[in-house]
């Protein structure tokens, strides 16, 4: 509900972690509207927040946005080409889109920082 939402925004106000925990939170009850709201919001507070843009193209991805999803996506993988959680949620995007190929390459580099996600694919 928009009250809600805008309560939920002046609470969080400008720290990001307590964005990001706020985001996570919303999407493990299912709520990505109320996520990408938020997260759209922090980001444009720390634009240079890689974490903040992956749980922004998670939540655009948990909405079926998979174009927006991406943007957000590989903005996070070029603020910070560490996290192979970034190139997994990359891969599965462009998975959605079609892009075959150039989800697998996402998938292996996941792979490559975490052997873990093999098994994910």
């Amino acid at each position: 509900s928009p009250p809600a939402r805008v309560a939920l925004s002046a609470a969080v106000g400008d720290d990001p972690q307590v964005a990001l925990e706020a985001a996570t939170e919303l999407l493990q009850r299912n709520q990505p509207e109320q996520a990408e709201a938020l997260l759209a919001k922090a980001v444009d507070n720390t634009p240079q927040h890689a974490g903040l843009w992956r749980a922004l193209g998670l939540a655009h991805y948990r909405r079926g946005n998979y174009e927006q999803a991406q943007v957000a996506l590989t903005k996070a993988v070029s603020l910070d080409a560490s996290q192979p959680l970034s190139y997994f949620l990359l891969g599965a995007t462009l998975r959605q889109q079609g892009q075959i190929s150039e989800a697998e390459r996402n998938f292996a580099r996941a792979q490559e920082l975490d052997p873990r996600y093999a098994a994910l694919r």
